[in-house]
């Protein structure tokens, strides 16, 4: 069986589009920013287990509160048209903290600012305090 320089370099540039699309997956997934773009989205879709997922088991709440707080964030967001978008304005990471600055965009053209701060808890980005109105 022959081996021809084309067979060669398809196989390099396949592995290289493999790498990039497991770094993005793997790097990017796990970023602040997408752990406050998962959380609002999750709260705007009512998914409030799965937005309680993402929150820093450092808090001091209990799982009462916890539903609570959530539950007012899925009726506010659903009073202003539901969700359309997260824009992320600013990242930073200090050591095993994360600041967050975005912007939440409702389907009824409201938008509304956020700073979130986030620990790092076992390789996942937790949210720690979020303020909504800067």
């Amino acid at each position: 069986m022959k081996i021809n320089l084309w067979q060669i370099v398809s196989v390099i540039v396949l592995i290289g589009i493999i790498s990039l699309f497991a770094y993005y997956f793997y790097f990017q997934q796990s970023a602040p920013s997408m752990t406050a773009k998962r959380f609002h989205e999750k709260i705007c879709n009512g998914e409030t287990d799965e937005a309680a997922k993402l929150i820093s088991s450092s808090l001091p709440y209990t799982p009462e509160m916890l539903r609570l707080g959530l539950g007012s964030l899925v009726k506010d967001c659903k009073e202003n048209g539901g969700f359309e978008s997260v824009v992320i304005e600013s990242e930073r990471i200090v050591g095993e903290t994360a600041y967050v600055r975005g912007t939440l965009k409702h389907k009824g053209s409201i938008i509304k600012p956020f700073d979130m701060k986030m620990f790092n808890e076992n390789g996942a980005w937790k949210i720690a305090l979020q303020d909504k109105g800067r």
